[in-house]
């Protein structure tokens, strides 16, 4: 059959966190839909070619010494779907259960509210160390007594795994995928513009191959997703605690929130040696956003070029709000930033239309997350006290840096 670009469709898959060896250990669990709209992974192959002179014009043989594996992928902006790109991008979801806002119970991150259908908070923050690892004290996520089928049940063998497989569904003979193995993910880019919201995801992968992939579980587990309608942008002074921020929303024309990690591919002499190592950082983390307001006024002109003169610490928060999931509750991407610079603002007059100021957020490292942050968390405490916390709010119960993907657990 030929294959067109309305056919396809991709899931990501949780690489399994028994995992010790980068390369090693392939996702073997129930997969989850993402939603993609464009994507260009593939595999590269370097060849040394033989340069010995043999009173001959034509080459000899080629050997592959390099396969090169990884590209980006672009998706729609869903409320579900994205979790595991988040883990693997962010490299932490912080584990502790809600009490409070949306009630107390024994699943997802954090617990559900009392009312049906359920809605769950997640809360993804910046890990500075993305390899595979043995779980450190700072994560609250130690190994706890219980029985292998407990999904919160865990050991001392488990490690903190921020890979993923992913799978790209063209349609091949045999019902078989192009399955991209241990992608690590290079950060992200929130796109809001043009009435559209979506994300660009760089990928580093170990290697490819053909994989039937539990393909025909693929399930879409929801359509919601975000719209250019439900964009917020808050900005204010930098503050340590409490923060109004509903005073502090301008209206948006454009916003492109950027997170690199700065990862680094590596090829070494030895056992595959033709596969990549394990990608490290190489610099440091770049947590940084383009903005352009919808409009100027007398006030926002003056309070802008103050932050930008006089290098003044600001927060800011990008918000996306969607329908209703139960009385009161909503699907919603926040993307939250303690402390921020303002630079290269301006305010061009191109003509007789409405003046559209623009200016880059750099975001810099707090030295604790401020209250407010831990407020719209429902009270729960940072682990991390990175520049960027990113907190979802959708029907997804499982908890990916706290819920064990042992065999026989029907996590997603």
């Amino acid at each position: 059959m030929h294959t067109s670009g309305v056919q396809v469709k991709a899931a990501t898959k949780r690489v399994p966190e028994t995992t010790t060896t980068y390369g090693s250990g392939n996702a073997s669990s129930p997969t989850l839909l993402c939603p993609i709209i464009s994507e260009d992974l593939k595999q590269l192959l370097e060849f040394d070619e033989a340069t010995d002179l043999a009173g001959q014009a034509g080459r000899g043989e080629s050997e592959v010494v390099r396969k090169v594996v990884g590209g980006n992928i672009s998706t729609e902006a869903w409320y579900h779907g994205l979790e595991y790109l988040f883990l693997c991008a962010m490299g932490f979801e912080n584990p502790t259960v809600y009490t409070g806002v949306y009630g107390t119970g024994s699943g997802g991150s954090p617990a559900p509210n009392d009312a049906s259908p359920e809605c769950y908070y997640h809360l993804f923050e910046l890990d500075d160390d993305l390899e595979i690892r043995a779980w450190a004290a700072s994560d609250d996520r130690d190994a706890s007594s219980g029985s292998s089928g407990d999904p919160t049940y865990w050991t001392t063998s488990d490690r903190a795994v921020r890979v993923l497989d992913i799978g790209i569904d063209k349609d091949l003979s045999g019902g078989l995928v192009e399955r991209f193995e241990h992608c690590a993910v290079d950060g992200f880019q929130l796109n809001v513009a043009g009435d559209k919201v979506t994300f660009d995801w760089p990928l580093i992968g170990y290697s490819k191959d053909s994989d039937l992939m539990n393909h025909t579980s693929w399930a879409t587990l929801s359509r919601d997703r975000a719209l250019f309608t439900g964009a917020r942008f808050y900005l204010s002074t930098y503050s340590a605690g409490s923060w109004s921020y509903a005073s502090s929303e301008y209206g948006v024309a454009e916003i492109q929130l950027k997170l690199e990690n700065g990862l680094r591919r590596d090829f070494v002499s030895g056992p595959n040696s033709d596969l990549t190592e394990e990608p490290i950082r190489e610099g440091f983390r770049k947590v940084s956003a383009q903005v352009k307001l919808a409009r100027m006024n007398a006030t926002l002109g003056s309070l802008l070029d103050t932050f930008s003169a006089s290098n003044i610490p600001c927060a800011a928060m990008i918000e996306l709000t969607g329908p209703e999931i139960t009385t009161g509750h909503y699907f919603r991407m926040r993307f939250m930033l303690p402390l921020v610079k303002i630079r290269n603002y301006q305010a061009p007059v191109a003509g007789p239309g409405v003046i559209q100021p623009s200016f880059e957020l750099t975001a810099e490292k707090p030295t604790l997350t401020p209250t407010w942050i831990e407020d719209l968390a429902g009270g729960v405490e940072m682990k991390k006290d990175n520049e960027l916390v990113v907190q979802l709010v959708n029907e997804q119960p499982a908890c990916f840096s706290r819920d064990r993907q042992a065999s026989g657990v029907a996590l997603p």
